[in-house]
């Protein structure tokens, strides 16, 4: 699994919002994760992500370089 995309706000308007725009069909099978927390803790997160690691969905404020990514069996996914 790589890491894709990082972001804030309500997660369902997010969500669909990122299908209808984003292309996704080279990835094949997208999961996604999220946490409940206040405004300014997500964007502190988020621009950590940013700043550290390569979300090539991201355009802007994305100078991270290091992919995010971990490695899962089938049966872990399943």
């Amino acid at each position: 699994m790589k890491g894709l995309y990082v972001g804030k706000g309500l997660i369902q308007k997010r969500l669909i919002a990122h299908f209808q725009k984003k292309d996704f069909a080279e990835e094949k099978i997208v999961y996604y994760t999220f946490i409940v927390c206040e405004n300014r803790i997500a964007k502190y997160c988020e621009q950590l992500f940013l700043d550290i690691y390569d979300m090539p969905y991201n355009k802007s404020e994305n100078i991270g370089n290091i992919k995010l990514c971990s490695h899962w069996t089938q049966y872990e996914v399943d």
